[in-house]
This record gives C-alpha cells, structure tokens and sequence, in this order.
C-alpha cells in the first residue's frame, strides 16, 4: 500500500510539472517592438506619415494585456544605444470593466507616449547615419528573455554607418541576397529571430525619391532575405 501510495504522488507530481510547464508557455508576455526611423534621409515625418504610425502603434497595442509590453526604439546613428521607452498594459480583471481599463490606458498613457516619441528632436550627430543592425541585436534579447516578440519597423532601410551605404552597395556593386547571407553569419544571429513576425512599413511621398529610386528592390530583397536567414517571418510594404 506505502509503494503504491508512493507511485500515485510521483505520478502527481509529474503531472503537475508538465501542467505547469505548459500553462507558463501559455502565458509568456508579448512585446510589440517598434523601431523609427528618424534620420532626415528618410521620409518618416512626411505626407502625414507621422499619423500613419501612430494608427499603426495603437491598433497593435489595443492587444497588449496583463503586462505586455509596447517597447519604442529610434533607428539613427546610435540604435545599438537608443531607446525612446517602454509602456506595460495594465492588468485585466476578466470582467465588464476591462474594456474601460484598455482604453483607459490608450488614451492616457499610450497617445501621449507616442505624441512624444514622434517629436523628439535628435542632435546633429545621432543623425548623421542610419544603423538598421542593432535592432536585430534587440530583438534577438527579447526572444531570449522569454517575450513572445512581433516587431513593427518604419524605416527607408538604407543603412548608412560606418562606410557601408546601401546607395552604393545595391546600386549593381553587390548581390543583395549573397550580401544578406554574409552579414547574417558576420553578426551570427542566423535563426536567432526564430518565431518573430516582422513588418516593415517604408515611408514614402507622393515625389519619391531620386537616390532611393535604382536601389530600393535590392535593398527590400536584402532585408527580406537577411531577416529570413534570422529565422523571422517578414513583409515589407509602403506606408
């Protein structure tokens, strides 16, 4: 009868860890994860571009619960070190009352948040080149602290940092899908992003633009293919 009993707790237990383990993977927090373009060589503040991304930002974050995150990154000369904050979604109640709690926290802490992130005025230097790398060091934190992780990017995607230029690589000097291929094994982060979802949004004008105009389908086919070789799924559309 002790063995028996003895048996039927081990088994409990066991149970018990496996119900355990699995409702914490049920339960991991999402983290919206944002990155802005704020170099003058993009048209981010363009054509009413600035409301566009609010929308966008907002829509997503209605979804964010119980501790999720919205996390604003700008992307300039120095992404690797910038940051522009984070907001954490209020606790719901399972009731009637959680749909005022949601809105609640749009409108107040939400709206303004983003009011600020899209008037921030940079210095001459943190605008002086365009550093796209370092959001995938970011991203790749947050999958390894746990976070369910999908990322919003609103960028021209020229990088543009220390001697390497899109405008001249993509303009017939490199192949954008062997080049992609390099730097991924370069900055070893091949399959790191796995299971992140990424949308690339790239903001434009009614104009265009002349120095982006023979370069911008090799650089969305590096950027497809880089992020692919990271293990994410990818889009990348305009504004």
């Amino acid at each position: 009868m002790l063995k028996k009993n003895i048996k039927l707790m081990n088994i409990t237990a066991f149970c018990l860890v496996i119900l355990v383990g699995c409702s914490g993977e049920m339960i991991k927090n999402q983290i919206v994860f944002v990155g802005i373009d704020y170099t003058t060589s993009a048209d981010t503040f363009e054509n009413g571009n600035t409301d566009k991304i609010k929308n966008i930002v907002i829509g997503v974050s209605e979804n964010l619960k119980n501790s999720d995150v919205l996390e604003i990154h700008p992307i300039h000369a120095f992404t690797e070190t910038g940051i522009m904050g984070k907001r954490t979604a209020p606790k719901l109640e399972g009731n009637l009352r959680d749909n005022k709690i949601q809105q609640q926290w749009l409108e107040h802490d939400i709206k303004p948040f983003l009011d600020e992130v899209m008037s921030y005025k940079f210095d001459n230097y943190s605008l002086a080149g365009t550093n796209i790398y370092p959001i995938a060091n970011k991203l790749r934190n947050r999958v390894e602290q746990g976070y369910k992780v999908s990322c919003y990017i609103f960028c021209d995607l020229n990088q543009e940092y220390d001697g390497e230029d899109f405008h001249e690589i993509f303009d017939g000097l490199k192949d954008p899908i062997e080049y992609a291929s390099m730097k991924v094994q370069s900055l070893n982060i091949s399959d790191a992003l796995h299971g992140v979802d990424i949308k690339i949004f790239v903001p434009g004008t009614p104009e265009g633009s002349q120095t982006q105009e023979n370069v911008r389908r090799n650089i969305k086919k590096f950027w497809k293919e880089f992020f692919r070789l990271c293990g994410s799924k990818v889009t990348i559309e305009d504004l």
